[in-house]
């Protein structure tokens, strides 16, 4: 029994690595692979050429073929010669380029010409060899080396080509989640061993020509890319063996008939349909920040955010106050009156982000990305060790409520609470209270309303000396925090709390900003709700706001109530519902800060029940998309589409919640 249990074991990591590696490999193939090519050849020479006194002198005619030749692009040359030499190419008198071709053959040159040629009626190549008679067979200017076409359709480019169009983003992530996610999930039978060894055979031959690929530009002349169509052909190849599984798997369970049998199936056809569906909520918002980025390169404004970040980080670097809109290196345009609105402490590790946006320019939106889907990812892993799960849920964040959308769009530096915000709900669930309160103190310290989660510690189900604990170690983290940023900032500490406020001159403060689609909270959204309703005066939604407040925390109290005495999960689900139930009755809410939410969303539907779990990840993710199109703008966009994502979400939660107390109590009644 312990040796098969060893075995099972053995079985799951290398599953487990595999499909990482499998992940890895997807995401990294993306470089090599094209959607479209246009190759252009162009045969200069077709017939023999005897050489004069060691040198050609060809004339090429212009042409739109020649014309249109990317940078760089090759030039192929077949040479007979009866010396061994070296030969030189040279068009136009501006580039150079020296191959050495053996005797007695008629040699093959490859070159790669990195130079545009430039307009004109006539253009001069040149070819430069021994004094010894040879003769030019062949000449071409063409896209690509060569290309292999059939089962295998790809080209050989020169290394430093991008004449090709790779697939977006979306689509690559996509892909590698999803087989990273069959990988895990099936448990595929070892087939007869013949057809094991030709299993092995194929996929190791396209492991490595896939391998090839990625490597070539980097240890040769020479770049490989695959067809879209190739790829798409041989990850369906390579996963025959898991699909074929979920089939048998599927036409054995129905044959049997039993319902203990069908139950794994229907949980694994339910998780299946959940994930296909997050996962197209997920592609449309990486499309979205696809076209983003296309479109900045097209001149539009991305990222603006972290425009008057940089500016103020650099101009603190030189010595200058960061919290004067006229110190900052703001260009012309329409984030010129942006300020820069954070403790300096808080905002240096952006530094990062500005160095990267000199390198890649809308890099934020793939870093952004990362953090987001990577911290919710690693909180899921954590919380119950499914590396199935965590892929579900890295999809889920690219949707939930849709702050992906805004974080990418304004490039706003909020995205760093979102790593403190998990690491305070795992710390949770390891009963590290004060950890856990140090966490939310320092996701506090950018922006300072969502402190206001700390008190969700005083209702959790826990002794009281141990929630004082994590409401002080929050308070501490988030006053020594401060306390160290007055101390870097130096002069300019006072200024930050000045800027905030709107007390310097010709700068607007960061209180009193209007509801709406920048400022999405709830408070303005009941009076925009009353108002639809005929009752616009202020105090009916005064009234309704503060029996919504009560009621809500008087629900959470019969939670905690309801709770006490159950495992760490409950407490958990608790704190999650708090912090959400809390960020309902702030004043101010921006749709970037939605982001923050995502782990205290996942913690709310911490239930033990995997099924239950998903319906929350699927309201999480879907109920944005029944209010998002391919942009984002107020006449296309619902204002207060994130409240009513996050309302619908907590509904679903609490009702969740319910039906497993219910559950649970029925069951220990039996018991």
């Amino acid at each position: 029994m312990r040796q098969r249990s060893g075995l099972i074991a053995y079985r799951s990591r290398l599953r487990r690595a595999t499909g990482i590696t499998l992940f890895v490999v997807t995401v990294l193939s993306g470089g090599v692979v094209f959607v479209d090519f246009s190759p252009v050849r162009v045969k200069a020479v077709q017939h023999s050429i005897r050489s004069e006194q060691g040198v050609l002198q060809l004339e090429l005619s212009d042409s739109p073929e020649l014309r249109h030749l990317p940078n760089p692009f090759a030039l192929i040359a077949r040479i007979s010669t009866q010396a061994d030499a070296t030969f030189a190419f040279v068009i136009n008198d501006s580039e150079r380029c020296e191959r050495r071709v053996r005797p007695n053959e008629s040699g093959r040159v490859d070159c790669a010409i990195v130079h545009p040629i430039a307009a004109g009626p006539v253009h001069a190549l040149r070819i430069i060899g021994p004094t010894a008679p040879w003769t030019l067979d062949y000449l071409e200017l063409t896209t690509h080396h060569g290309n292999t076409t059939g089962l295998m359709e790809s080209f050989v480019l020169p290394a430093a080509s991008t004449s090709y169009t790779k697939p977006s983003v979306a689509f690559v992530a996509l892909v590698s989640i999803i087989v990273f996610a069959l990988e895990l999930l099936c448990t595929p039978e070892r087939p007869t061993f013949y057809l094991l060894v030709a299993y092995r055979a194929v996929v190791g031959l396209m492991a490595l020509i896939l391998s090839a690929a990625l490597v070539s530009p980097y240890v040769s002349a020479y770049r490989l890319v695959i067809s879209l169509r190739t790829f798409v052909w041989w990850l369906g190849l390579f996963l025959v063996r898991p699909l074929w599984s979920i089939a048998k798997a599927g036409v054995e369970t129905r044959r049997q008939k039993l319902s203990q049998d069908r139950t794994p199936l229907a949980g694994r056809f339910g998780f299946t349909t959940v994930f296909v569906a997050v996962a197209w909520c997920a592609f449309r918002d990486l499309s979205y920040a696809r076209d983003l980025v296309a479109g900045a390169r097209m001149g539009n404004l991305v990222g603006w955010d972290l425009l008057p970040t940089c500016h103020g980080l650099a101009s603190f670097a030189a010595g200058s106050n960061p919290y004067v809109v006229g110190n900052l290196n703001n260009a012309p345009g329409p984030a010129a009156w942006m300020t820069f609105p954070y403790p300096i402490a808080a905002a240096y590790p952006a530094k990062i982000l500005c160095l990267a946006q000199g390198g890649i320019p809308n890099a934020h939106v793939g870093i952004y990305l990362a953090v987001l889907a990577g911290s919710c990812a690693a909180l899921t892993y954590s919380l119950w060790r499914s590396a199935g799960e965590a892929a579900l849920v890295m999809l889920t964040a690219v949707s939930a409520f849709g702050a992906y959308r805004w974080l990418a769009l304004t490039g706003n530096i909020a995205i760093f609470e979102v790593p403190f915000a998990a690491l305070s709900v795992a710390m949770l669930r390891r009963r590290r209270y004060a950890v856990s309160g140090a966490a939310l103190g320092l996701m506090s310290t950018l922006k300072v309303l969502p402190l206001v989660g700390a008190l969700a510690f005083l209702i959790l189900p826990i002794d009281w000396p141990k929630r004082l604990r994590a409401v002080t170690a929050a308070g501490l983290a988030f006053g020594a925090f401060h306390l160290l940023n007055a101390v870097i900032s130096g002069p300019y500490a006072w200024s930050f709390y000045a800027a905030s406020f709107g007390q310097i001159p010709g700068q607007a403060g960061l209180a009193g900003e209007p509801g709406g689609l920048n400022n999405p909270n709830s408070i303005d959204f009941a009076f925009v709700m009353f108002a639809k309703l005929g009752l616009g005066a202020m105090g009916p939604a005064v009234s309704a706001i503060a029996f919504c407040a009560m009621a809500a925390g008087a629900a959470l109290v019969v939670l905690a109530y309801r709770t006490a005495g159950m495992d760490d999960d409950a407490t958990v689900r608790l704190f999650g519902l708090a912090v959400l139930v809390g960020t309902l009755f702030l004043f101010r809410l921006k749709p970037y800060a939605y982001g923050a939410l995502v782990p205290f969303a996942i913690a709310a539907v911490a239930l033990p029940n995997r099924a239950m779990r998903c319906l929350g990840y699927l309201v999480l993710a879907t109920v944005p998309a029944l209010f998002l199109g391919g942009t984002i703008d107020p006449a296309s966009t619902y204002a207060y589409f994130q409240i009513v994502s996050l309302l619908a979400f907590l509904t679903a939660a609490a009702g969740l919640n319910a039906y497993w107390l219910v559950q649970s109590t029925r069951s220990a009644a039996r018991v």
